[in-house]
């Protein structure tokens, strides 16, 4: 992959990284719009974007280490507090507008629910890839 693909592929990453820290933080501030089934099918479609750009990242190796890492944390059940019975990507993947008690409404109010207390770990994960990738440039 060229530089100029390279330098796209970083800019989408960053959008995409971006947009999905800024409905975390619509969510801490207004926990209500876990029912709202559009919002939710927006951080679903964040959530598959950033999976996809992440999956072409791997092939440039001054991103393979971000994009790992991405994928790691959108793809793996996280933990306590939240042992998981799926992953952020699993429950974008499955989102359906219509399913009221969805896994990622679920998922995300178990990270709300930690979030009052501790800043969640998935998200310091991806807003110190942020970083990286603003500062790579």
């Amino acid at each position: 992959m060229n530089n100029q693909n390279a330098s796209e592929l970083i800019s989408l990453l960053r959008a995409d990284l971006h947009a999905l820290h800024d409905d975390w933080e619509v969510l801490q501030k207004q926990s209500a719009m876990l029912k709202d089934s559009k919002f939710l099918e927006k951080i679903a479609t964040h959530i598959k974007k950033l999976d996809s750009n992440a999956t072409l990242a791997l092939e440039i190796s001054k991103l393979k280490e971000q994009a790992e890492v991405v994928h790691y944390a959108l793809s793996t059940p996280w933990g306590a507090p939240f042992i998981g019975e799926t992953t952020l990507l699993d429950a974008a993947n499955n989102y359906k507008a219509n399913n009221p008690e969805s896994a990622l409404m679920h998922l995300l109010s178990d990270f709300l629910k930690y979030g009052n207390h501790k800043q969640v770990p998935l998200f310091n994960v991806l807003d110190e890839i942020s970083e990286e990738l603003e500062n790579s440039n």
